[in-house]
């Protein structure tokens, strides 16, 4: 098991040295691009299905858990 340089000094009380790098050794980091993994565990984050969006206009749907915006377009289809 490797631990983390920084958590390894902390513990046994030592200092790092000046001219540590943490870029250059292995180790968890955050993701910011976490959130477009984790998309919002709301029922209603997609819009509603079945729609018939007229000619010409868009439906636009808000989540109302995390405030995303979509939006439904008509497909200028006549049946």
């Amino acid at each position: 098991m490797h631990l983390d340089p920084e958590l390894f000094a902390a513990i046994h009380g030592m200092e790092l040295p000046a001219d540590f790098d943490r870029k250059k050794t292995s180790g968890f980091e955050d993701d910011p691009e976490c959130a477009e993994y984790n998309p919002c565990a709301s029922y209603s984050h997609n819009p509603p299905t079945g729609l018939v969006v007229p000619r010409g206009k868009r439906y636009r749907h808000v989540c109302p858990g995390c405030g995303k915006v979509q939006f439904v377009r008509s497909l200028n289809v006549s049946c």
